[in-house]
């Protein structure tokens, strides 16, 4: 599966991000073009992810309208990775985030928490998103330190649905009274404010 990824900052109105083709098929040697349409929004900085069943996304690439080529992460490189666009954003460092443990196993009824760490942001709200396989990433809630309680995305609520922390940069998610239908992949997310730059070109 391969995902497009659009970081927005100011944002005011609703941004839609269409990828085509849903599903590509291709014999081995043969080239593949994924397409990213973004509306409503002409400041973008798009990233690539590649994700195999079962494991979290890699980071293929990030590229930018104005640049000659893209940035690549760890193993890709342009000898099988290109990308190419068409508009102004802003510019991202690279925020560190660690979650553990990498795997939580329980009986039916049982409480499983997991923790995740910002790194050096901390002063951002942690989000947890629930994969399960062939599924795309479901958003659970977002959890602020200085909040009283998080705020829930669709389907997600408390009591069995819970999040805390421990530091500014520390934060865990609680599942209370498993089941056989929370065995996913659970990921945290934050967004780096500090991290962003205005360039002109």
């Amino acid at each position: 599966v391969f995902l497009c990824v659009c970081v927005l900052t100011d944002v005011d109105a609703v941004i839609v991000l269409t990828q085509t083709p849903a599903v590509h098929t291709v014999s081995t040697g043969q080239e593949v073009v994924l397409n990213c349409n973004i509306q409503r929004y002409d400041n973008k900085y798009v990233y690539w992810y590649k994700q195999v069943p079962g494991a979290a996304p890699q980071y293929i690439l990030r590229f930018y309208h104005s640049h000659s080529s893209p940035t690549f992460g760890t193993g890709f490189s342009s000898d099988r990775f290109n990308s190419k666009s068409s508009s102004d954003i802003d510019y991202h460092g690279v925020t560190v985030v660690t979650q553990k443990p990498p795997v939580v196993t329980l009986r039916k009824g049982e409480t499983a928490t997991m923790d995740c760490n910002l790194g050096t942001v901390t002063d951002s709200a942690a989000r947890w998103y629930k994969q399960t396989p062939g599924g795309v990433p479901q958003y659970i809630l977002r959890f602020y330190h200085t909040n009283s309680a998080p705020t829930y995305g669709s389907g997600f609520s408390s009591p069995k649905f819970t999040s805390n922390h421990q530091s500014t940069s520390d934060y865990r998610l609680i599942i209370n009274n498993v089941e056989e239908g929370d065995s996913a992949v659970y990921y945290c997310q934050t967004w780096d404010d500090s991290a962003k730059e205005h360039v002109s070109q």
